[in-house]
């Protein structure tokens, strides 16, 4: 029950920061948890990957407008290192939100 509350509310962060991440969040979720469901895990197991699948893109919080939302696209070289350091780690946000809340973080290769 928390992690489903936890899942909607920081679902909604990501729609109200980005209405196409969170729509793609959800989805994901979705997609996540019937793959799992199709291979036989247990209803906890997928309930667990229904919540990793919706917060995939939570670290996106923490990227600036600027560069997330950049129209004209973004050409190599054209970044300055910050930039481009908080694009390539935009997921520790991520990963620092879901470790706070105690919730379980699998160590997986980003």
């Amino acid at each position: 029950m928390v992690l489903a509350i936890l899942s909607r509310a920081l679902g909604a962060m990501i729609d109200l920061r980005d209405k196409r991440t969170g729509e793609h969040c959800l989805m994901v979720g979705e997609l996540a948890v019937a793959t799992a469901a199709v291979l036989g895990l247990p209803a906890h197991e997928c309930r667990l990957i229904r919540f990793g699948g919706q917060m995939h893109d939570l670290g996106k919080i923490a990227i600036p407008d600027r560069l997330l939302h950049n129209s004209d696209g973004l050409k190599p070289g054209e970044l300055a290192p910050d930039d481009r350091h908080r694009l390539e780690n935009g997921d520790t946000a991520g990963r620092m939100t879901i470790q706070a809340m105690n919730a379980p973080v699998p160590d997986l290769p980003a």
